[in-house]
């Protein structure tokens, strides 16, 4: 009898706005969940500002409160590079320092390129005290002889 006496648009207004209303909300709690995998590092930002590192787990951090800015491998990494000299070099690097690391905003190769650029004597103790300005361990340097592209 109820049913009779309320239109089909008030019968929608009672179920179907709620009902978004319960899913967009759990929508935005599911985005509040993270889980960092093992051998990764979350940098986390408030307001967009550094907030912390989050490490291998399970986490929920209220969403449009924080924000997840970047994540990084914790795992040695490799990346081979062309000097401007036409030779190819092979690093092999670690992020130490996760959140050094992303607020000098330096990209690996980029960075080799601006500190080998106005010197002529480089070596790995030179290249390795630069590269923990960033953040960086640098395990190793090595010339590739044979680069095919």
């Amino acid at each position: 009898m109820l049913i009779t006496l309320l239109s089909t648009l008030d019968l929608a207004l009672i179920i179907i706005i709620p009902s978004v209303l319960v899913v967009g909300m759990v929508i935005l709690l599911l985005c509040g969940v993270y889980h960092v995998r093992a051998n990764r590092v979350y940098i986390i930002e408030k307001y967009n500002e550094f907030n912390r590192l989050l490490y291998t787990g399970w986490y929920f951090l209220p969403p449009l409160i924080y924000r997840r800015a970047a994540f990084y491998s914790l795992l040695p990494q490799y990346r081979t590079i062309r000097l401007e000299n036409g030779k190819y070099i092979k690093i092999t690097y670690q992020i130490e320092d996760a959140k050094l690391y992303h607020y000098s905003r330096k990209m690996i190769d980029v960075y080799l390129l601006e500190i080998t650029r106005p010197k002529s004597d480089i070596t790995l103790e030179y290249l390795t005290e630069e590269y923990t300005k960033i953040g960086v361990k640098l395990i190793s340097v090595q010339e590739v002889i044979n680069h095919n592209l």
